[in-house]
């Protein structure tokens, strides 16, 4: 299996659709559009399955959040559907990559990138060797789907 670990939060909404959202007084913030084209264009490239890394995930015991519900539909919409998402590890010591690992140790895969727009990777180099870090401002773009496309 192939996966893409993709955070939500200044990928697939960048600062631009962030404000774009204020300006037109949504209470949530909006998916920027070219960010969900990058993604679907990734998704069909690589053929990985999308796997939450995001703070948007779905608390364990809980059922899933307005917001959480609604990211799964559009991304279903928008042909990269949700296969899963990383645990939440709640630790001053643990990063993002050790949820990752922890996923990982549960999923067999073959290839992996990680999608993300800051460094949360501390823990795991060689997991960090695997992220693809995205402008905040601009969200997933196509450079970015190029080089997650050339890892190996």
């Amino acid at each position: 299996m192939k996966v893409l670990f993709l955070d939500i939060d200044g990928v697939l909404i960048s600062e631009r659709s962030f404000w774009q959202a204020q300006l037109c007084h949504k209470e949530q913030a909006v998916l920027d559009r070219r960010a969900l084209l990058a993604l679907k264009k990734l998704v069909e490239q690589t053929g990985a399955k999308v796997v939450i890394t995001s703070s948007w995930r779905n608390l364990p015991d809980e059922p899933p959040s307005r917001p959480y519900l609604d990211l799964q539909t559009r991304l279903a919409h928008n042909g990269t559907p949700v296969y899963s998402q990383t645990p939440c590890l709640e630790s001053n010591t643990l990063d993002r990559s050790d949820e990752i690992a922890a996923w990982l140790e549960e999923h067999p895969t073959e290839w992996f990138a990680v999608i993300d727009d800051n460094d949360r990777f501390a823990n795991r180099p060689d997991i960090r060797a695997r992220w693809i870090p995205v402008n905040c401002r601009y969200g997933l773009c196509m450079k970015d789907v190029e080089k997650a496309v050339a890892l190996p």
